[in-house]
């Protein structure tokens, strides 16, 4: 057995070279890199007694039946991307203690528990610094917590055979729940279970009235067995737990209809190779007194007398999504599926808008109330847009940094990042780049579209500049922008600026002598290069124009 203090620290020196020093005071111990447990030896014990606090920065792998007990102390987690995996018949248990994820954004840390791994937890405290904790269960994995306290909003994602128990749990959060998992609640508060309705099923029910206002217990069980429900894999028991929030999940084949409810959430998954368009189809806290869904013909949702708070939508697989004037509260991007938003709101709810795998999102003259992010090798546009974390509509919500993860591409087009209690230049809400993601911001604040100018030296004001992630393996760099102008009606573009020297704040882009031009309607672009490899980052594929400027 292993107890984290100095001879444990000189141990797993001897024994693993990922593992470093940075510390030791007293109780306190500190490890760095890559901490697995159950590497060296089957049922290897990493054990944190009490009193002690354990800090580590990095990833956690417990394996080979291989067990982290926490008794009576603390463990916390740090670093970016810093994942704790439970597999291979490994347990994570923590007794009587509280467990730590220093988080500065959503998704840093992800408890995932795989291939028979168990996590248990008992009379815990749990903290994520206000953010999201991400717990995924598969593969006959096993997650149980009994009077256990969360400080902030979870989400849960037990799939395969895997099983979730919460039994006296506080602020237990999202369960996204995906093929036959069997979740059990008792005594609990603060859930929101998402109802997955797979290919299929067929469901004719109406769920206990919830709310984020009501806070009666309630009480229900969901399996094939019930009436109104079939072609469900999953068994959902929920007993006595208040303040239950419902969501669904819509997928293809299935045939669904929801009487006489309230759902916190509704999520339309669009999967596929169609093309789906989406005009004003979603929109948050809306009653429906009898609609049925026909813009995917893929299946049947049909909502009676039923009030929709907060629609997600999720593109996944090859789709191609077209939307505009929507109000929905998330939205994200999986796979190589695509999306083209205009004229639309994401009011935010428990995440944001966020593209993974290969995804590419296009979000033009919109509000997004939230953050966004980008991960794997994704494409997210945003153009003529507004985010702004704190007009939405979840109250209580800690600020989240807008980033773009591994290798993915965050390009802004006159994008205001801005803190919207003065509407005021916010450089902390600026995008950031992490892993080797490339983000690129052009602004134009002078002239604006619809702007006159009187004939003479007008300066543009604005901003052109791109940010890479601290491993930038392709070496990219800012090369240069390009700021030109084009009369309507013309075809060629006339180069005003090209500058080596990235504009960060706002400032002088350009001097644009006009006095020669002939009246009328002009336009504007702005267009940034990139060096590295590939060759040329394809920043350039994506310019900012500014139309409709008069000069008279």
């Amino acid at each position: 057995m292993r107890r984290a203090g100095c001879f444990l620290i000189f141990f797993f020196i001897l024994l693993s070279p990922l593992i470093t020093v940075c510390e030791v005071l007293a109780a306190d111990t500190r490890t760095h890199g890559m901490l697995i447990i159950g590497d060296d030896m089957a049922n290897e014990i990493f054990h944190v007694g009490p009193g002690d606090r354990h800090f580590h920065t990095g990833p956690v792998v417990i394996k080979n039946s291989g067990l982290l007990l926490v008794q009576e102390g603390e463990f916390h987690i740090d670093g970016d991307d810093a994942q704790i995996a439970v597999k291979h018949s490994g347990k994570m248990v923590f007794v009587d203690s509280f467990f730590h994820m220093k988080q500065s954004y959503i998704n840093q840390h992800t408890v995932a528990a795989t291939q028979h791994g168990s996590i248990e937890f008992y009379r815990s405290t749990i903290s994520a610094d206000g953010s999201i904790d991400f717990y995924v269960l598969n593969d006959n994995s096993r997650f149980l917590a009994e009077n256990t306290t969360w400080l902030n909003w979870s989400t849960w994602y037990p799939s395969d055979q895997s099983s979730l128990t919460l039994n006296n749990v506080t602020f237990a959060g999202d369960i996204v729940i995906s093929d036959a998992p069997t979740i059990t609640i008792k005594d609990t508060s603060h859930v929101m279970p998402w109802l997955q309705f797979p290919r299929g099923a067929w469901v004719n029910t109406s769920l206990p009235k919830g709310s984020p206002f009501r806070w009666s217990p309630v009480s229900k069980t969901i399996n094939n067995s019930v009436p109104g429900f079939f072609g469900i894999p999953w068994t959902l028991e929920i007993t006595n737990t208040a303040h239950v929030l419902w969501g669904i999940q819509s997928m293809p084949g299935s045939d669904v209809t929801i009487r006489n409810s309230e759902l916190a959430s509704a999520l339309f998954a669009f999967m596929g190779n169609d093309t789906f368009v989406a005009q004003g189809d979603f929109k948050n806290d809306t009653f429906y007194r009898d609609q049925t869904f026909s813009l995917a013909p893929d299946r049947k949702l049909n909502l009676v007398n039923t009030h929709v708070r907060w629609w997600k939508i999720d593109p996944r697989e090859r789709v191609d999504f077209r939307a505009s004037d929507i109000i929905i509260a998330e939205m994200m991007l999986h796979n190589n599926a695509k999306a083209r938003v205009t004229n639309s709101i994401c009011e935010g709810q428990t995440v944001h808008v966020g593209t993974m795998d290969s995804a590419y999102l296009h979000w033009r003259d919109g509000q997004i109330l939230t953050h966004v992010s980008a991960w794997g090798s994704s494409t997210m546009v945003l153009e003529n847009t507004i985010v702004d974390w704190t007009r939405q509509k979840i109250l209580g919500t800690m600020p989240q940094p807008n980033l773009a993860h591994n290798a993915s591409r965050l390009y802004c087009l006159n994008t205001e990042f801005v803190d919207g209690r003065d509407r005021d230049y916010k450089p902390d809400y600026l995008p950031e780049a992490k892993d080797s993601a490339v983000v690129m911001y052009e602004k134009i604040n002078y002239p604006v579209s619809g702007a006159a100018v009187r004939k003479g030296l007008v300066n543009v004001l604005g901003s052109a500049w791109i940010e890479t992630g601290a491993d930038n393996l392709f070496l990219i760099s800012f090369d240069s922008y390009e700021l030109s102008y084009q009369r309507d009606g013309d075809q060629n573009w006339t180069v005003l600026e090209s500058s080596r020297i990235q504009m960060k704040n706002p400032g002088r882009l350009a001097v644009w002598d006009t006095r020669t031009l002939s009246r009328g309607s002009y336009k504007l672009r702005l267009k940034v290069y990139t060096n590295g490899f590939p060759p040329k980052d394809p920043t350039e594929n994506f310019p900012l124009i500014v139309d409709n400027i008069v000069v008279r």
